[in-house]
């Protein structure tokens, strides 16, 4: 996915050898608002297709966060429908905030994708924020006013003080899931840049494979957990799992069930299970909302 110029955001399709097709329209995907800032990819409804969020706004000011749900056909391939209501609000008022949160919509910047309560769907973080001017004669950039929004240097800046949000992810897990984390030990202990290829079925019939790589990093101010998450859906047959390390080292692995985090330690032929248990809790500093999410349309292609 890119961003050629503020106000536009393409999805480009890679066919192989080198070969990229743009399907920004096909793909439903026009009409985000301007100046995208942070973007990620994951899959919040566990269906086994990657979703968006970006993170809008600029030095000039806020604008609302975009979220797109991934409605894949296999005729006509990717196709997202624009979510956003489910993040279009302000964030509660704190009123230790100094100076106080600033009017909604916020300046968009980092977003993340991961399970912070573990309870088997992804969560959704947006980091908010910037200089703004104190000075009137302060105008660095053309597109801001004298004063107001942005700053070429900190000299007449202040942070502004706008809430980080952390959208709790309520339904997501209805569905079924997987989630890897992996250990390196001759490749980086973070097993970034490996590729993990995931085989599932609906009762032996309708099988497919997921593939995810582990990145290091992904867009502005931007990056998700390193674990990988994978939505099945209604699969409830893990076939095979192969992990190919950085190092060269390529495992395989069966008999996985589905519903669990497992981890995999390079090298090692055996999984661990990881069990995770506790209490949901708001990190401090930190806007707690509930996501309620529901498919646009009914069913599910395959």
């Amino acid at each position: 996915m890119a961003v050629p110029d503020p106000q536009v955001v393409r999805l480009f399709i890679n066919h192989g050898a080198g070969g990229f097709e743009d399907v920004t329209l096909s793909a439903g995907l026009t009409n985000s608002t301007s100046l995208p800032m942070g973007m990620q990819i994951g899959d919040i409804n566990n269906d086994g297709f990657l979703d968006i969020l970006l993170g809008n706004g600029g030095p000039p000011g806020g604008q609302p966060d975009n979220l797109y749900i991934n409605m894949f056909e296999p005729q006509t391939g990717p196709f997202f429908v624009e979510q956003s209501r489910m993040m279009d609000y302000p964030a509660p008022e704190e009123p230790n905030a100094n100076p106080p949160y600033p009017s909604y919509p916020y300046r968009g910047h980092g977003t993340f994708f991961g399970d912070v309560d573990n309870d088997g769907d992804l969560d959704l973080l947006v980091g908010n924020g910037g200089p703004y001017s104190i000075r009137p004669d302060v105008k660095p950039y053309p597109w801001c006013q004298a004063g107001v929004g942005c700053c070429a240097s900190f000299s007449g800046c202040r942070p502004n003080v706008e809430p980080n949000r952390l959208f709790r992810n309520d339904g997501g897990n209805t569905k079924n899931w997987l989630s890897i984390k992996l250990i390196g030990v001759v490749s980086n202990r973070n097993a970034i840049g490996a590729r993990v290829k995931v085989t599932s079925s609906i009762k032996g019939s309708n099988i497919r494979t997921q593939f995810k790589v582990i990145q290091g990093g992904s867009g502005f101010n931007s990056n998700n957990p390193f674990d990988v998450h994978i939505g099945l859906w209604d699969d409830d047959t893990i076939h095979a799992i192969e992990v190919t390390w950085p190092s060269g080292l390529t495992q395989s692995f069966t008999g996985v069930g589905i519903n669990q985090r497992i981890v995999i330690k390079e090298g090692d032929p055996s999984i661990q299970w990881s069990v995770v248990s506790g209490q949901w809790s708001v990190v401090s500093g930190f806007s707690l909302s509930t996501v309620h999410w529901s498919l646009p349309v009914e069913g599910r292609a395959r």
